[in-house]
């Protein structure tokens, strides 16, 4: 169930759960829950690094509570391409963050980078940030951008949306869980709510 304010998100973990498969990353992750999607029964699954770990605080995948924990899911047609699943963020943006730019978090972090400090990866939502910074402001923003105090900014809009579409006047490289897949114009990204548990 998405977390509501004021009740537990986690559960204690149940037998068999140590078996469940393990994702070497954010993209296998969101590849496993996607798989399943649809099923009688989310898909069960484990983590090891990558930014979903990040933002639940854990190391390696675990930490010493070990729980299971409801998580959302994002899709993301691009130029009216099939839906393509990512458990952390969608980015697109050009080398050094020149010119316009977004960010669409399921998780709090992007590498390095804390680019969504709103974002919780089982509310329901995602959280997007589109714009464009000026040249002279970039490295500042790039330095506050580690610290999630990149907003507000006069030239970034921020919304949190379980939907959300937005064409670029360009083609952008867009990675989605850190992996560039491509060029595109028009993004359309939805999420998807209690997809799949993760066991940590």
């Amino acid at each position: 169930m998405t977390i509501r304010k004021g009740e537990a998100w986690e559960r204690p973990l149940e037998d068999g759960d140590l078996l469940v498969p393990l994702a070497a990353s954010d993209t296998e992750l969101a590849a496993l829950a996607h798989a399943a999607l649809g099923h009688s029964t989310p898909a069960v699954l484990r983590v090891r690094g990558g930014d979903v770990s990040r933002t639940l605080g854990l190391v390696d995948g675990r930490d010493s509570k070990q729980h299971r924990f409801w998580m959302d899911l994002g899709l993301a047609s691009l130029d009216g391409g099939p839906e393509i699943p990512f458990a952390a963020s969608l980015i697109a943006h050009r080398s050094g963050w020149r010119g316009e730019a977004a960010a669409v978090m399921n998780a709090a972090w992007f590498g390095d980078l804390y680019l969504g400090p709103k974002a919780h990866p089982n509310d329901g939502l995602l959280d997007i940030t589109v714009g464009n910074v000026p040249m002279r402001q970039l490295r500042e923003a790039g330095r506050r951008a580690k610290l999630g105090t990149h907003l507000p900014h006069p030239d970034l809009s921020s919304t949190r949306a379980a939907t959300w579409s937005h064409n670029f006047k360009r083609r952008l490289p867009v990675l989605v869980d850190g992996v560039l897949i491509g060029r595109f114009q028009k993004l359309e990204v939805r999420i998807v709510p209690d997809a799949f548990e993760l066991v940590a």
